[in-house]
C-alpha cells in the first residue's frame, strides 16, 4: 500500500520527465530511446502483481499453514521500499526559487527556415530585445513554417549547443499533449515587448529584467523546473499553479489545456 502512494505521488512528474527527453530527441533528430524509468515502473508493475497474487493465494494459504500466511506478503514490500524512498527523495517539487533562475523572454522570430538535413528541424532567427538569437526547434512535423512568425516565448540562458551541426542559443516553449503528438507555440499578447523577462503573477519585484546567468547543466536547474510547467483548464501557462505573466498580461496556448509545457 505504501508503494502504490508514493508510485501514485510521482506517476505523473515520472510522464512529465519523460515527455520531456522524447521533445528533446525529436529536436536533435532522434528515435526515442528507452525510457530511464523503466526501472521504477518494472518495480511498480511487480508490486502490482505481488499484491494480485497474494489476494488469491492468501485463503489457500490459510488453510494450509495457518502460521505463515502473512509473512511473505509483509517482507516482500519492505525489502524494496529503501529504494522506492531514494527514488523519491530525488524527484523534488520544484519552487518558486528554481522558477527565478530561469530566464524566459519575449522574442520575435524574424526569420525561419528548414534545416537542410533534418526533416523534425526549424532553424530560426529571434529578436529577444538585446540580440538576435539562432535558435533551432523541432517543429516542422507540428506547426506549418507561415505560422513560425511572430512573438514568442524563448528559454534565453540555456547553454548553447549545436543540434544537427546547427548552433542553438535557447530554447523556443511550446505546450504538448502527453502523447507528443500535438505541439503549439505559445503567444504572448501581441502588445507584449519584445525582449520582457516573463514573471509570476504577483512577483513582478522577484524577477529583475537583466539577463539572468547560464544555467549550469550539473545543477540541473532547467531539469527541476521543467515538470511544474504545464497550461491551466483556461490554456494559460502556468508554473506550480501559477500564471505566466509579461506587462501586457498573460501567456496562452491556442488549445492544448492541462498539458505539459517544454
Amino acid at each position: 500500500m505504501a508503494q502504490r502512494k508514493v508510485f501514485s505521488h510521482f506517476l505523473n512528474t515520472i510522464t512529465k520527465l519523460d515527455n520531456l527527453i522524447h521533445r528533446l530527441e525529436t529536436n536533435v533528430g532522434k528515435v526515442h530511446s528507452v525510457s530511464p524509468f523503466s526501472q521504477i515502473l518494472d518495480i511498480k508493475q511487480q508490486t502490482e502483481e505481488q499484491n494480485t497474487s497474494s489476494k488469491i493465494t492468501t485463503p489457500e494459504i490459510n488453510q494450509a499453514k495457518p502460521a505463515m500466511d502473512t509473512k511473505p506478503v509483509e517482507n516482500k514490500p519492505e525489502e524494496e521500499k529503501p529504494k522506492v524512498e531514494a527514488k523519491k527523495s530525488e524527484l523534488k517539487p520544484p519552487t518558486d526559487a528554481d522558477f527565478q533562475q530561469v530566464d524566459i523572454r519575449v522574442g520575435k522570430i524574424v526569420e525561419c527556415w528548414k534545416h537542410p538535413e533534418s526533416e523534425n528541424l526549424y532553424c530560426e532567427k529571434i529578436d529577444i530585445g538585446t540580440e538576435v538569437r539562432q535558435i533551432a526547434s523541432g517543429l516542422q512535423k507540428f506547426v506549418p513554417i507561415e505560422n513560425m512568425s511572430g512573438l514568442v516565448l524563448v528559454m534565453a540562458n540555456l547553454k548553447a549547443r549545436k543540434i544537427a551541426g546547427f548552433e542553438s542559443n535557447g530554447m523556443v516553449l511550446c505546450a504538448s499533449n502527453p502523447e507528443h503528438t500535438q505541439v503549439e507555440l505559445l503567444r504572448p499578447p501581441a502588445d507584449a515587448k519584445v525582449g520582457e523577462r516573463v514573471f509570476l503573477e504577483g512577483q513582478l519585484e522577484k524577477f529583475p529584467q537583466e539577463m539572468q546567468p547560464v544555467l549550469n547543466p550539473k545543477k540541473k536547474i532547467f531539469e527541476t523546473v521543467v515538470p511544474g510547467l504545464k497550461t491551466d483548464a483556461e490554456l494559460n501557462a502556468t508554473f506550480e499553479g501559477k500564471k505566466w505573466m509579461t506587462s501586457a498580461g498573460l501567456i496562452k496556448a491556442q488549445s492544448l489545456a492541462n498539458c505539459h509545457i517544454s
